[in-house]
This record gives structure tokens, sequence and C-alpha cells, in this order.
């Protein structure tokens, strides 16, 4: 069967148009717009270098580990100093709360380091201590741990809580792509795809991941999670915290809010051992800072 040449010439621009470096095609012919590996809206962001910018207020800005966007306005985090150990964290407000901005990291009975080494897909040891791991993304913690490990001012954020912060970020559907930073969550020593491109024939299928935009600076990191029954650790691929949220019907469980590297979901889940060991981010206690 043969082609007009302008159907054939349409084709070929749609092709090019759907696969250079800035568009991807979405099917059912909707474009996708891609920054670097990140999916975008040219509505609402722009592309510069690769490097996504949101709107803040009248200003474009990027979203950085020191900086974020509040009430329309672009602010510096402020550092709170935990004066146990004299280790610094970034601070955000968030809607109505603070929230640290980053994974807690205090070296308490019945915390541990992840591991390295393996590969994406294979668990690592355990290890009580790993500076480098730690000091990117935090200790992980079992529950009972997690409960009282925050800092005075500071609590273990409740699944209320969770709720609040994800709503507040435009529901779960959406929020974990909001919540992630804007690093460190697509993979980059194997071979992948791109989120939203086809795989080539033959080849297997990994998806690279959908990095994030980080709209309020919560700066969210894949820390991984760790089994306390096989003294193993899975990494990278997702990051799990803790709330104070306990699960009546399964005594030794916790809610625990998760974000996969692959998804701009976040999850509120249940029925995870106490045991087993998740990132810890404190959220300020107001009614205990107003009773000081």
């Amino acid at each position: 069967m043969k082609f007009p040449a302008s159907v054939i010439l349409l084709v070929v621009i749609f092709t090019f148009s759907c696969y250079n470096e800035e568009h991807i095609c979405g099917g059912q012919e909707h474009v996708k717009y891609l920054c670097g590996y990140a999916e975008y809206d040219p509505a609402v962001q722009k592309c510069d270098d690769g490097f996504l910018l949101n709107p803040c207020g009248t200003v474009w800005y990027k979203p950085t580990f020191s900086e974020y966007c509040f009430e329309g306005q672009v602010k510096e985090k402020e550092i709170y100093i935990d004066s146990r150990d004299g280790r610094e964290y970034k601070t955000v407000v968030i809607g109505t709360q603070t929230w640290m901005a980053e994974n807690l990291n205090y070296a308490a009975y019945g915390s541990k380091c992840g591991g390295t080494g393996g590969s994406v897909y294979s668990s690592t040891l355990f290890y009580d201590e790993n500076t480098e791991i730690c000091d990117k993304y935090g200790r992980l913690y079992d529950w009972a741990t997690a409960m009282t490990v925050c800092p005075d001012g500071w609590r273990l954020p409740s699944d209320d809580d969770w709720t609040l912060l994800t709503n507040y970020a435009g529901g779960d559907s959406v929020a974990g792509r909001k919540l992630k930073a804007t690093s460190d969550w697509i993979l980059s020593d194997v071979q992948c795809v791109p989120f939203g491109r086809a795989p080539l024939p033959g080849a297997d299928y990994i998806s690279c991941g959908i990095s994030g935009t980080d709209d309020y600076g919560f700066s969210a990191l894949p820390g991984g999670h760790g089994s306390s029954h096989l003294n193993r650790y899975y990494g990278f691929l997702f990051g799990c915290w803790w709330s104070s949220t306990t699960e009546y019907s399964y005594p030794n469980s916790a809610r625990y809010l998760s974000i996969d590297y692959e998804s701009s979901y976040t999850n509120r889940r249940f029925r995870i051992g106490r045991e087993d060991f998740l990132s810890v981010r404190c959220v300020k206690d107001f009614y205990n800072w107003e009773i000081l």
C-alpha cells in the first residue's frame, strides 16, 4: 500500500517532534515535554539548560537544597541546630506546618545506616555506621526509636500530619513528585529508559525514574528501607518515613509514607513491622513551642 508524500512527510515531522531532546510521544497524540530526564509542563515551568525552573510569584527560580518558594517569595531555608550533637538541619514552612527539610541523622540506639554495593535490585548488608550514606540520606530508625528521636520542639509526624502535607501539595496522585528533591531519583549506574519512552525492541524495560520538582523545599530523598529480620538494606529506589500512628488491628505495625523512584504518587501505608527501619522527618511541635 502506497501513502501520499504529504502523509509520509507528516509522519516524519511528527516522529521528529516527539522524539527529539525536548519532546516524547505520550500516547493518543499527546506530546510530553522533557527537561533532562524530567517531564514538565511548559505552561507552568521553564527548562533552562536541562534544569527546571519553577514560578514563584513574579520570578522564576531553580529549587535547591537552600532555597524554596513560600507565599510567592523565594526564601532561604532556615537552619536548626540539634543541641545533642551540633548537627544542622534546614527547615521549611509548608502551609501551616514547619518541617525539617532533611532526614534526621541523629545516632541513637535503634538506628542504622544503609549499605553500599549491590545493584538497584539487590539488597546489601545493614551497617551501624556508614558516614557516606548517613550524611546524605540520614539514618534509618525502628519505630520505637523514631517515636522519641526528634529533638526538643519537634516530633514524629502523625498520619494526619502527612495527610495535611500531601493535600497541600495537591493530593497523593501528584504530591510525590512535588515533594521529591530535584536530584538523586534518576538511576545513573544502569541502562534504563527515560520516563515516558518505550524501550528498544528486545531490551528489558528498566525505568530511569521520575525526578522531583521540589516545589516546597521538602527535598525528599530515597533513603530506602531496612529489614530487621533479614538484616538487609533496600535502598535508593524509594523513600519511606515513619508516622506516629499505629494500627489497632495490627498491634506490631505502624503507618508510614512512601515515595517510589518511578512514581509521582505518595502512599500512606500501614502494616509495616515496627521493628523495621525507616527514615524520620521531624515536624515542628507548635504546642510544645508555645508552652515554652
